[in-house]
């Protein structure tokens, strides 16, 4: 039976009182449709793209004969998993670039006479066309190349750190800096630590019991609402001290 977002929110609670933290990711199974970005990228390399079921909705993963499970955007742009990108079965070192000139954001492989060239082109995926100005953001337009399409702080796998009154979500997943983020995620007060009490408020705002202006630290990704990785990181900040 597929874990409710209450259950886990509950779950991420108890792990304040020193209980194993558990949280399970209901699976829906292989992706259908037409394949964004990171599933084709991942089914070209003979993985297994499958979308899981978030509190947000639908997110695309990807499945390595290792057993890991990894963002499929964020292994298509090389933050997580360049030991099983194209680059490495060939031999070739993977980088992680964010450069205007090569594509913003995305893989490339290190080349013999030392050039960078996206995985993209060496593989010849066939992506989703894109034009920039049609209303649309998609891979590889970004905040940097096509502000007209995606505008600064949202997210577009590019990290922008600009001071714009918002928390870019590339930032705090790439664990960039980004200054409109909260320094410590769980503090209510300012103080620089998160107590338990801070933690618990945090669960009663996801649950509703509460409202978020009661602590907006809790909402790092400026969502408007507490997630369960939200509370997960404010606990963590809560046992090890502010990251």
């Amino acid at each position: 039976m597929m874990t409710t977002t209450r259950q886990m929110i509950r779950t991420a609670a108890l792990a304040c009182v020193g209980l194993p933290l558990v949280l399970i990711v209901a699976v829906a199974g292989p992706a259908r449709g037409m394949l964004s970005p990171g599933d084709a990228y991942c089914a070209a390399l003979g993985y297994e793209p499958i979308i899981v079921l978030t509190k947000k909705g639908e997110k695309g993963m990807c499945r390595l004969p290792d057993g890991r499970f990894l963002d499929a955007m964020a292994f298509f742009t090389g933050r997580v998993g360049l030991d099983a990108s194209y680059c490495a079965k060939q031999g070739l070192e993977a980088r992680h670039v964010e450069d205007r000139q090569i594509c913003g954001s995305c893989t490339v492989c290190v080349m013999p006479d030392h050039k960078q060239v996206r995985v993209s082109q060496l593989m010849g995926l066939q992506l989703r066309e894109t034009t920039c100005g049609d209303g649309l953001c998609q891979v590889p337009e970004n905040s940097q190349v096509c502000p007209a399409d995606c505008p600064s702080g949202g997210a577009d796998e590019f990290c922008d750190g600009n001071s714009d009154h918002i928390c870019d979500p590339d930032c705090v997943e790439a664990e960039l800096p980004d200054p409109d983020c909260v320094a410590c995620l769980g503090d209510c007060n300012g103080n620089g630590e998160v107590t338990v009490d801070e933690v618990l408020r945090g669960v009663n705002i996801a649950l509703g019991a509460a409202l978020l202006t009661d602590c907006p630290s809790f909402d790092r990704d400026a969502s408007g609402e507490v997630t369960v990785n939200e509370l997960v990181q404010a606990v963590s900040n809560a046992l090890a001290g502010c990251q």
